[in-house]
């Protein structure tokens, strides 16, 4: 076609003949080849003489030159030659910017005018962050250099490749040095072979998409085939021209020119010359450049170039786009994400896996706006096929939408089912694509043969079981109950082989540990057994591998009994979240109850700086972070990842290379060191955090306490980071069994029952009333006056058993007010037991209670027989009796010890018999003994034992309260006496201290402590009025004593219940020790009348004190006292014949 024109042209015009051909050594052959038709041609050398040309040749022949020497060292000869003879000459050759004639025109432009061509163009679509790319030609990289002057900061790459390139140095290079640096717009300078191999490259590398502009420079049409791309060439240049015809067509377009323009006369060599220099000033024929647009496989002539760009019609780039985002040149990787909510078929929506996958947004936001990356922006690509349950058709439905906008990685569904349902249904559709789960745990995932493309930040079920069973075996633990998810059914056979295996002994049985997924507190009732089986072994260590199901689980272990320290469990962070999100205060209160000191176990998170820091900006946005710092490592994973790739030049869209370079690298996120297990799809190592559920009992909500970092591969498999809280009562660590109960009921039935309490009040006030009668009969009939111990007397057995008396009442009074921790601790109960209460002591319940029980009834009613006994002068009437002699014998020595030594303990123990504040009902006959819950009060045993109990104190709390001053008297050896009028007042508030302590102690130990201080402290003054003693040694002894037991209850009640213990420690034994020293300082005052001789030792004592006055049983010395001594045994033994003849 074009050398037709040619033809039609030099017929028309200028005939071939006109026009000489010049060429040279340096012309190819495919260029002679173009210019055949040109029958008048001269070879020149670059040594040749223009004159001898000139000489050569008649000049006068020709009306044109054409210069196809392809050299510019031939341009001076020719320069000289044309202006000798004024003809124009049109030349192939590179323009010499260091030279001008006004007789040379050029064909093709030199390189600062196609640099600034292109560089217009680039301009005017704004191009930035752009990469040069030109061939090794040396034009090329002329052009290529001036361009990136022209763009100087917008250039971001200059990339020369050989001509000869092949396609794999190509593709290394493209996917190497342009891809993995975010370039998108790309100037392309190159018209020969290799221009095919960048282009399939590019297309390769999927870098002709969406928001990349492609422009080339280059000589022909035809050699471009990208779509969307634009051709920047010389003016007239159409689909037609190669490289073979490349110069004939453009001296056809010159000729063109020469033939329609003005001249009259083409036949005048002059003409042609003043034509082409008037219209052609920078003698270049084609200074104006075309602007070419694929569209749909066309070549559309968009625009044009010249001093400036003009477009007259619509530019379509790479992926269809129509408007440049002139404001983001960055590169979009795109990452797909399973943030959906909708259940399969649209059956239901959940929001949880939606709210943790809020972490995988803010990681992608993050990255984003500290431009990590730079030239690179990450988005996110949302799917939503399920979140639960997996349906082959639906998955299929939903993904066949999805694909082709899945991205470089998948960030798939954080629940086993819909996970695999992701995997099975992609690998269906041919796709392959990198899928991370953040918290799948399955072992169905592990294989990497079956299943190369899945990681999971979750490590080996294998890995996991021994965790919280490790930390158990600390606490010596070694049995548990275990309850089982059904989706988690495939950890049940690794937990029962690592238990034998280890010796823990897994105490529910096999058949009761698998609940459905979809377990619900409906289901109760049918999965009851499973839950008394737990509760009958005793085991209080629970193991729950749930999720949705996990709080149904607990309410039937509540609704099955137990309560608050029957139950330690062990779980996932689902235990906390029903706390917070439970608002139906029924469900509430049950997992209220029983969570209290349990322990979750989950992935130890936000590990080092990056994992603190995060932890910190996290917590400002979101109410919830559990979980999150996993969750946002699904897209550490693709990032690190992504970034290894494009610093060692790999194709990051290259998912077989993606996937192989995740289970490779080792790199750090929010959880500390990110890789993946060498023979599996498990994360290779992970720290795990044990956090305690504990109760703020000031604002009553619970929060999470981090307790322990647990690490297996670590030197230290448990590292401590704060104390464990135990719910028992002392603080101590749980047994791992619970105490099996005596009761025929639950504890958690129990409650206070106000029936009994009313008997209780009714007989309290009884007893009272006969208290207060007998002492004010005692005190009326006993009106004996005392004689004051002046002079020194030996002292008796019974003397020191009087004064042991003040020791033993101060901790009766103690043992009756508040818990006394104080001594308790330094002590360990020994004041209970110096107190002759057996029932404090010994804390007796069941069983051991009643013998204590019956012993001491027994005890009351002999010592009311004994009393009886001496009441009716028995051993009087019948002195002569062997056995009233004895019974006689014994009344010394039991009524003084019971009646008055042991009151207040045998008045304490039978009253206990009353003691029923809780119950199983309101009813008085549901109410049950405190000491012993299988007995229930008022009605059987415990009916004939209490009224059997009642006529006992009903006589024996009045006859000991009269007959206290007999029980001097009868002590012949006795010297120190009690005014009788004081120990009716001593009984009373003895009676009324038992009384409050068996009525009040149990409701509020502080009312009791501040009445029964009331009463030690009226007593006190009593005591310090009366002066009841007849030595007054024995009256600083008794008030010591009753300061020392004032102090000790006023210190236990307003201080021991109210402050620590540490402090009522201090306060109450420095009070302690400063009331004795003021009473040795007091008793030092009185001289001491009282005194012992050496030979007088205890037993020897004892032996006469009860010798019914016999002689034989003085102690023979034959010390000068001695005389006294026998002078008293004397008188005291006809006294005594006198009494027995009377």
């Amino acid at each position: 076609m074009v050398n037709l024109m040619l033809l039609m042209i030099i017929v028309v015009g200028l005939n071939s003949s006109d026009i000489l051909v010049f060429y040279s050594d340096s012309t190819s052959e495919s260029i002679l080849s173009e210019f055949s038709k040109y029958e008048n041609k001269m070879k020149i050398q670059s040594t040749t003489n223009y004159l001898s040309i000139l000489e050569e040749i008649n000049f006068e022949e020709y009306l044109l030159f054409l210069d196809i020497t392809s050299s510019q060292a031939y341009l001076p000869i020719l320069d000289a030659i044309c202006e000798a003879l004024e003809i124009a000459y049109i030349t192939i050759s590179p323009a010499d910017p260091t030279s001008f004639s006004k007789f040379r025109f050029h064909i093709k432009n030199p390189f600062n005018i196609n640099a600034d061509a292109i560089s217009l163009l680039g301009k005017h679509l704004h191009l930035k962050n752009i990469a040069i790319l030109t061939s090794s030609n040396y034009d090329n990289v002329k052009i290529g250099d001036l361009i990136k002057n022209n763009f100087a900061s917008d250039i971001t790459s200059t990339i020369v490749y050989d001509e000869n390139i092949n396609q794999q140095q190509s593709n290394t290079m493209i996917r190497g040095m342009i891809k993995v640096k975010g370039i998108r717009n790309l100037l392309i300078i190159d018209s020969g072979n290799s221009l095919e191999k960048i282009q399939n490259s590019i297309k390769d590398s999927k870098l002709s998409t969406n928001g990349s502009v492609i422009i080339f420079l280059t000589q022909s049409l035809n050699t471009v085939g990208i779509e969307g791309s634009l051709i920047l060439c010389q003016e007239g240049t159409d689909i037609s021209v190669s490289d073979s015809n490349f110069y004939s067509f453009f001296f056809a377009q010159a000729l063109e020119k020469i033939y329609f323009s003005n001249i009259t006369s083409i036949q005048n060599s002059k003409s042609i010359l003043d034509y082409l220099n008037s219209y052609y000033k920078a003698h270049f024929l084609f200074e104006v450049y075309s602007i070419f647009n694929i569209q749909n496989s066309t070549y559309l002539n968009v625009g044009s170039v010249n001093e400036d760009v003009k477009i007259y019609s619509s530019i379509i780039y790479p992926g269809g786009i129509t408007n440049l985002n002139i404001e983001n040149s960055l590169v979009t990787v795109k990452v797909s994400i399973a943030n959906g909510t909708s259940e399969i078929y649209n059956l239901n929506s959940y929001y949880a896996f939606s709210y943790l996958y809020e972490a995988a947004r803010y990681a992608v936001y993050r990255s984003n706006a500290m431009n990590e990356f730079p030239n690179f922006r990450f988005e996110l690509y949302n799917t939503d096929c399920g979140i639960f349950l997996y349906d082959p058709t639906w998955y299929e439905m939903c993904f066949s939408s999805l694909i082709k906008n899945l991205g470089i990685a998948y960030m798939t569904s954080l629940w086993p089912v819909s996970a695999l349902g992701n995997l099975l249904t992609l690998r269906k559709m041919g796709v392959f694509i990198p899928q991370i789960s953040a918290l799948t745990q399955d072992d169905i995932f592990d294989n990497k043969t079956e299943y190369p493309e899945f990681f999971k930040l979750t490590l080996k079920v294998k890995d996991v079981i021994p965790n919280p069973l490790v930390l158990g075996r600390s606490f010596g633990w070694k049995s548990v109950n275990v309850f089982i998810s059904e989706e988690f059914k495939s950890m049940h056979k690794e937990i029962i082989e690592y238990s034998k295996n280890n010796g823990f002994d897994l105490a529910n049985p096999e058949s009761m540990r698998i609940f459905p997924a979809n377990y619900t507190r409906q289901d109760f009732p049918k999965y009851r057994s499973y839950f008394e089986a737990a509760k009958n072994n005793s085991c209080r260590i629970f193991g729950i591998i749930a999720s949705a199901s996990t709080q149904y689980i607990i309410e039937g272990l509540y609704d099955i009994g137990l309560r608050k320290g029957d139950f330690i469990t062990f779980s996932g962070t689902e235990l906390y979240s029903i706390l917070t999100e439970e608002k139906n205060e029924e469900y509430l209160n049950k997992v209220r109850e029983l969570l209290p000191g349990s322990f979750l176990s989950a992935y130890a998170e936000w590990s080092g700086i990056l994992g603190m820091s995060l932890k910190a900006e996290m917590s400002k946005i979101f109410p919830e972070i559990s979980y999150m710092c996993m969750v946002y490592d699904s897209f550490s994973v693709i990032k690190n990842t992504f970034e290894f790739m494009i610093k060692k030049g790999l194709d990051y869209e290259n998912t077989t290379e993606f996937a192989a370079a995740i289970r490779n690298i080792n790199s750090i996120g929010c959880l500390g060191s990110l890789s993946f297990d060498r023979e599996s799809n498990s994360r290779a190592s992970s720290k795990f955090l044990i956090q305690q559920i504990l109760l703020n009992e000031t604002s009553n909500d619970f929060y999470l306490n981090d307790v322990i970092i647990a690490d297996r591969y670590s030197v230290n498999a448990i590292t401590t980071i704060s104390e464990i809280e135990w719910m028992t009562l002392d603080g101590s660590t749980p047994t791992n069994f619970r105490p099996i109960s005596d009761c025929p009921f639950d504890n958690y039935i129990i409650k206070n029952v106000s029936e009994p309490k009313k008997v209780l009040y009714g007989l309290s006030a009884f007893f009272a009333f006969l208290t207060v009668i007998s002492a004010y009969l005692s005190s009326k009939i006993n009106q004996s006056s005392l004689i004051e111990i002046t002079e020194k007397i030996p002292i008796s057995l019974s003397d020191y058993i009087f004064m042991s008396y003040f020791f033993f009442q101060i901790f009766q009074y103690l043992t009756q007010g508040p818990e006394q921790k104080t001594y308790k601790y330094i002590v360990n109960n020994f004041q209970i037991m110096i107190s002759l209460d057996f029932n404090l002591y010994f804390n007796l319940k069941n069983e051991i209670f009643w013998h204590f029980f019956y012993s001491v009834l027994v005890l009351s009613y002999i010592w009311i027989f004994l009393c009886i006994f001496i009441m009716l002068k028995i051993d009087l009437r019948y002195s002569s009796n062997y056995i009233i002699n004895k019974i006689s014998f014994a009344c010394d020595i039991f009524l003084p010890l019971f009646g008055h030594l042991g009151f207040i303990p045998m008045v304490s123990m039978l009253f206990n018999i009353y003691g029923c504040n809780q119950g199983i009902g309101d009813d008085l006959t549901e109410s049950f003994l405190d000491s012993d819950c299988t007995c229930f009060c008022y009605k059987n045993a415990h009916l004939t034992v209490m009224t059997f109990t009642t006529i006992s104190l009903t006589f024996f709390i009045p006859l000991a309260v009269f007959y206290r001053p007999e029980w001097e008297k009868r002590q012949k050896m006795l010297n120190l006496n009690t005014k009788p009028s004081y120990l009716s007042v001593t009984s009373i508030v003895q009676i009324l201290i038992i009384i409050i302590a068996k009525n009040l102690k149990s409701e509020n130990e502080m009312v009791a402590g501040i009445i029964i201080s009331c009463l030690l402290a009226c007593l006190l003054i009593a005591t310090s009025v009366i002066k009841p003693f007849n030595y007054m040694r024995m009256h600083i002894m008794q008030l010591t004593s009753l300061v020392f037991s004032l102090w000790g209850i006023l210190t236990a009640t307003a201080i021991g219940i109210i402050l620590s213990f540490t402090t009522w420690l201090l306060v109450e034994f420095i009070g302690s020790i400063l009331i004795l020293i003021f009473g040795l300082i007091a008793l030092s005052r009185y001289r001491n009348l009282l005194y012992s001789n050496e030979i007088n030792i205890v037993p020897k004592l004892f032996i006469f004190q009860f010798s019914f006055g016999k002689k034989k049983y003085v102690i023979n010395d034959d010390s000068p006292s001695n005389s006294l001594e026998e002078e008293r045994f004397n008188n005291i033994d006809s006294v005594y014949t006198y009494q027995i003849k009377s």
